[in-house]
């Protein structure tokens, strides 16, 4: 339950509450996901990112707003082009943590994974 106590002794707090739910709905999509991991090795501008992600570079300056007004990264204007940086090593870290516990719990997520399989399967033939 989010309210019980983490490691660190605090309960969230309705303002941590908050920006958690924009912090992981900026980071639910996939291409935005790329982009952040992207980020982790250096900074780049929008058209870099449009670039190395094989994406329009409309979508990449969407993504990378949607990511700005989450907190996720920071902008700095370098003439007429802005480039794009993590805000801090810390969200790198949480797709490491992401990595690390699907690594820990495989074999318990293929079995949920199974299940659900099953339980459509029997849906479609019901």
């Amino acid at each position: 339950m989010l309210s019980e106590k983490v490691n660190s002794g605090v309960a969230m707090d309705p303002e941590t509450l908050s920006f958690s739910v924009q912090l992981f709905a900026a980071l639910a999509h996939p291409t935005r996901l790329r982009i952040v991991d992207l980020l982790t090795t250096r900074e780049c501008t929008v058209n870099e990112v449009a670039n190395s992600l094989s994406i329009l570079q409309p979508n990449a300056s969407q993504h990378l707003a949607i990511l700005n007004r989450a907190g996720v990264v920071k902008v700095r204007p370098e003439g007429v082009a802005r480039s794009y940086s993590l805000r801090g090593p810390r969200i790198a870290r949480v797709l490491v943590l992401v990595n690390e516990f699907r690594q820990v719990h495989a074999p318990d997520l293929e079995a949920i994974d199974l299940s659900e399989q099953g339980d459509e399967s029997r849906a479609v033939l019901a």
